[in-house]
C-alpha cells in the first residue's frame, strides 16, 4: 500500500525531500514506517522516532496506517 509521508527540519535533510510517496506492506503502523525510514537512513538509527501525525491528527505509535493515509513526522521544537 502506498502513503504520503511528510518530512521535516533534519528528516527532510535525510531524506532529500519534504514529501514522499511511500510504499509499505498492509498493517503496517507509524512504528513500522519508522524502522523502514531508519533501514533505508543508517543516520536515523541514532535518533529516537519522533511524535508523528496521521492524517494531520496526532497518533500513537502503533496506530496501523491505512493505503493513502498522510504520515508526517513532527521534529522537536525549541527556542524561547
Amino acid at each position: 500500500m502506498r502513503i504520503r509521508l511528510l518530512a521535516f527540519a533534519g528528516l527532510q535533510d535525510v531524506l532529500g525531500a519534504r514529501e514522499l510517496p511511500f510504499e509499505i506492506p498492509a498493517g503496517s503502523t507509524v512504528t513500522d514506517v519508522w524502522e523502514l525510514l531508519a533501514e533505508r537512513n543508517p543516520a536515523l538509527r541514532a535518533v529516537p522516532q519522533p511524535p508523528a501525525a496521521v492524517n494531520e491528527q496526532y497518533e500513537r505509535e502503533n496506530v496501523k496506517l491505512s493505503d493513502g493515509d498522510e504520515l508526517a513526522f513532527i521534529p522537536p521544537v525549541s527556542g524561547g
